[in-house]
């Protein structure tokens, strides 16, 4: 294998960790596992929901 298979685009890896956490979130054996996951899943959220506000904005639509 090549050094150049080894790398991913940041993006990737970060979806990746969520992804992880996510399942780890609904289907976590201890609650320190469901507690991080859900952390991760409500960020995301939040992250989700300013994105979309940010493109209304951009579009010059009002927000609600």
């Amino acid at each position: 294998m090549d050094s150049d298979d080894k790398i991913i685009p940041f993006s990737i890896f970060i979806s990746t960790y969520r992804r992880k956490k996510i399942l780890a979130a609904m289907m976590g054996k201890t609650n320190k596992e469901k507690e991080d996951g859900a952390r991760i899943l409500n960020n995301y959220k939040k992250q989700l929901a300013e994105k979309l506000a940010r493109e209304k904005a951009e579009r010059g639509e009002a927000l609600s």
